[in-house]
């Protein structure tokens, strides 16, 4: 038996920790924090490491890195004694710094702050980059400032009122894969001078300027890099396209280029910059790092209702391998649109010669894929690749997620030059309905039963592997038992004294615990559960450790007994 104690040594160290050291946050960790307002709230609220969240609010923020996050929808009022701008970057004791912030919004959240009603202010600034510093804007959501949009009669015409704006610093905006919105006198004021503030778009992100006067003011001062493109005009409504920004207008949209991931959600391309898709109470966030997308929330995701050539009317597409977890509680259905050509899937991953179309489905969700066309091609799901020599599994169901594919011709096509593999494992159960086909593929039945944890059946059978998949209408397949682990029981051992015996390894995915253990024994037509008697000790492993079980069953003598092992 492999045996490892990574366990019980962080237990050790923990407690050592707990005995002996003590932590204290240096000056130094406390001396980046930032100044806000919101609104309904008596007071402004200084966000530092020491004070670093605003529950109630989703507002946090991180010292470390200079970043507010934002979890909720919010408005903020301006700060009065700092020209009415929405963020202040501070010390820990509200003096002003000028070391750089990161608001960090997220796709679907909306953050807005309106300087209007702040009164006694001689200049009125959405963010005023000379009290913060560089400032990036990110996270896939939306930053809204409304400034004045009428001069003070008493001073100049256009003195004030300019939403982003820089004196002598040479600070820059940054709309990073964001929405930024700004509205005043000016939306963007930069006099000429090189030394006044820059905004810079990117990565996606969209930077929409208006001014009573004009959209901005210094076009030189603002980079958007290749692929950008502009509307312009006297108001969003009225705003067309432009070759160029256009100083005299009082509304310019900049909409930059963003790099996609290959991944498609309810028809919309998935990019880097904001790798979040959230409609109709569903989540589905991509990390391409792990080449994961994680779908949470109940709901549903349909693909384009019109021709789709790219994704044949998946509600999620993929140009390579995917692994897609369904988190816990969440209940999403996903609803094939018509596709193209008589093409059409719910759930569809294409990868050309060479290619890894590989799918993983897990969690501990319930994920529903429905096509209810009924072409040659409609398929609920279907991992396809061109490629016929790639070994892996093409899909494979696991940990403890529900799947459920409805199709009228084909609930599952796993196929890689003609021909494909499934596997279904731990916890995890597949259910095909009103199919022609339930599974279109090549699969044995070690493809099915992957840890040898499983019972199905077929057409409310039992499986019959002398018959063509392909000639079954309906399949359900779910676990035997409550395993959380990859199992492997030998066939039964005989001994002299009336016994029969069996041995089970227990491979950790993850770390386990192993609480108890017990068999479901079955010889003949009878099934029995056994549990061992006397102490039952808990037993630790780390991920990819084992453990070996053997077990005596007194008074069977059965060598076609089988056993299968229940651990929790």
């Amino acid at each position: 038996m492999k045996k490892l104690f990574s366990s019980f040594l962080a237990a050790a160290v923990a407690a050592t920790a707990f005995a002996g050291l003590s932590i204290t946050a240096s000056a130094e960790d406390t001396k980046c924090g930032v100044l806000i307002h919101i609104s309904g709230a008596e007071n402004d609220t200084e966000l530092t490491a020491a004070s670093s969240t605003i529950a109630d609010a989703g507002i946090s923020f991180d010292s470390d890195t200079k970043t507010i996050f934002f979890e909720k929808d919010t408005e903020l009022l301006g700060l009065p004694n700092h020209y009415g701008a929405a963020f202040v970057c501070t010390n820990g004791s509200k003096d002003v710094l000028d070391t750089g912030l990161t608001i960090n919004i997220p796709s679907g959240i909306t953050v807005t702050c309106d300087n209007r009603t702040v009164s006694g202010l001689e200049y009125a600034y959405g963010i005023y980059l000379n009290r913060t510093g560089d400032v990036k804007v990110t996270g896939g959501g939306t930053l809204e400032l409304q400034c004045r949009t009428d001069a003070d009669p008493d001073k100049k015409q256009n003195q004030d009122g300019y939403c982003i704006t820089s004196y002598q610093k040479g600070y820059t905006l940054t709309v990073d894969g964001a929405t930024f919105k700004a509205s005043g006198i000016y939306g963007f004021y930069n006099d000429g001078n090189d030394n006044d503030g820059k905004i810079k778009v990117t990565n996606g992100g969209v930077a929409e300027l208006s001014g009573t006067v004009a959209a901005i003011k210094g076009s030189s001062a603002i980079n958007y890099g290749t692929g950008a493109t502009f509307k312009a005009g006297e108001s969003a409504d009225a705003a067309t396209k432009v070759d160029a920004l256009n100083e005299t207008a009082k509304f310019v949209r900049i909409t930059t280029a963003g790099t996609p991931t290959g991944i498609r959600i309810g028809g919309e391309d998935i990019y880097r910059h904001n790798p979040i898709w959230k409609k109709d109470g569903v989540t589905a966030a991509y990390n391409e790092s792990t080449n994961t997308l994680t779908l949470s929330g109940t709901g549903t995701i349909s693909g384009l209702s019109g021709e789709d050539t790219i994704g044949c009317g998946a509600a999620i597409y993929a140009g390579k391998s995917l692994n897609i977890v369904v988190e816990k509680d969440a209940d999403i259905t996903l609803k094939a649109g018509p596709g193209s050509g008589g093409w059409n899937f719910g759930l569809y991953i294409y990868a050309g010669d060479p290619g890894d179309a590989s799918m993983t489905i897990g969690g501990e969700g319930k994920l529903t894929v429905i096509n209810d066309y009924n072409d040659n091609d409609s398929v609920a799901i279907s991992p396809y690749s061109t490629d016929g020599k790639y070994e892996k599994y093409d899909l494979t169901i696991k940990d403890s997620v529900s799947v459920t594919a409805k199709c009228g011709k084909q609930g599952i096509r796993v196929a890689r030059g003609g021909a494909g593999k499934m596997r279904i494992t731990d916890k995890a159960s597949l259910t095909v309905e009103q199919a022609e086909q339930a599974i279109h593929g090549h699969l044995n039945k070690e493809d099915i039963y992957g840890g040898k944890s499983f019972a199905g059946s077929m057409n409310n059978g039992e499986w019959d592997f002398d018959k063509s998949f392909t000639e079954v209408a309906s399949l359900s397949i779910a676990p035997a038992t409550s395993a959380s682990y990859t199992e492997d029981t030998t066939g039964a051992f005989v001994g002299s004294d009336n016994a029969t015996g069996f041995i089970t390894t227990v491979t950790a995915k993850g770390n386990l615990v192993i609480q108890s253990i017990k068999w479901n024994v079955t010889s003949g037509t009878e099934t029995k559960p056994l549990t061992p008697q006397g102490e039952k000790p808990i037993i630790t492993l780390a991920d990819g450790a084992n453990a070996v079980f053997k077990v005596i069953v007194s008074g069977l003598k059965d060598e076609n007994a089988k056993a299968v092992a229940v651990v929790e």
